[in-house]
């Protein structure tokens, strides 16, 4: 299956400028290329998790040119090779993989994954992170 997030360009591309003007109501606002995004504050469940999961990745050492980000948009325009989508609420994590400048997903696991890098793999025991 490939997912991809392609939108039509806005008619009227938002600045800096509109991004002042939103209200401060606790959610995360951003313009990114001209349009609206915004995120519902997560909430601490979400905190712990994200940092058990960034704490297993950088114990293993990756390939020069490699980093783990914690936040993840538009990265498949990008060509970021790996995108994880975490539920913690069903203790999974659902990888992508880009092929052909698409993300090809696969099922939710929730024990461990594997993360191709570079010429090798590292596998991530999610055990330790729920």
């Amino acid at each position: 299956m490939s997912v991809s997030h392609e939108q039509a360009e806005p008619r009227v591309k938002l600045t800096y400028d509109d991004l002042i003007l939103f209200p401060d109501d606790g959610n995360r606002h951003e313009i990114i290329n001209g349009r609206h995004v915004m995120n519902v504050s997560p909430v601490p469940g979400h905190h712990r998790v994200s940092s058990a999961l960034q704490t297993e990745l950088h114990r293993h050492p990756g390939p020069a040119g490699h980093e783990v980000l914690g936040e993840r948009r538009l990265y498949e325009q990008a060509g970021v090779p790996n995108y994880w989508i975490v539920d913690p609420d069903a203790n999974s994590v659902t990888a992508l993989r880009m092929s052909d400048g698409l993300y090809e997903q696969a099922s939710p696991v929730n024990d461990s994954i594997e993360l191709q890098v570079g010429a090798g793999a590292i596998t991530v025991d999610l055990t330790k992170i729920w």
